[in-house]
């Protein structure tokens, strides 16, 4: 059994949802704006971006491991055996729900998740970040969620 029937590139719901993001921001930039070309440009620079983000990620996985795929420039290649994933977690905010979606975040016990930032008000403070972070159909999430716990 390799594994269920999730397709191993993004959703085009996806490419939608960064879509309506984009329009949102120019919507509210125009008005602030005199120089109506300034916030096409950045749009159409930041779509271009996410186009090509989604044309250069996929995933894969068996019984044992997920292997991510990234990068426009510089890519990247990274795989989580599923003896070492910690937690799963499913995340929906407002955009990602109306059009269906979840972001999958997968965390270990890495020390690679722990970032340190400084700022000027609190001085060095830690963030942590998942190991491995998809964005899939709410069904598809559920299914690679239940699929990994079954085969830690």
């Amino acid at each position: 059994m390799i594994s269920p029937n999730i397709s191993h590139k993004l959703p085009k719901e996806f490419l939608t949802y960064q879509t309506t993001i984009l329009v949102i921001f120019l919507i509210i930039t125009i008005p602030l704006n005199m120089l109506y070309f300034l916030p096409i440009i950045i749009l159409l620079g930041i779509y271009i971006k996410y186009r090509l983000e989604y044309n250069n990620f996929s995933f894969s996985y068996d019984e044992k491991q997920i292997e991510i795929k990234r990068g426009i420039f510089t890519k990247s290649q990274k795989a989580i055996p599923f003896s070492i994933i910690q937690n799963i977690n499913l995340v929906s905010g407002i955009l990602l729900r109306q059009f269906g979606l979840r972001r999958v975040e997968i965390w270990t016990s890495s020390p690679s998740q722990i970032q340190i930032v400084s700022t000027k008000d609190k001085g060095n403070e830690t963030q942590h970040r998942p190991d491995g972070m998809l964005i899939l159909n709410a069904d598809d999430a559920k299914l690679l969620q239940k699929f990994i716990i079954d085969h830690k």
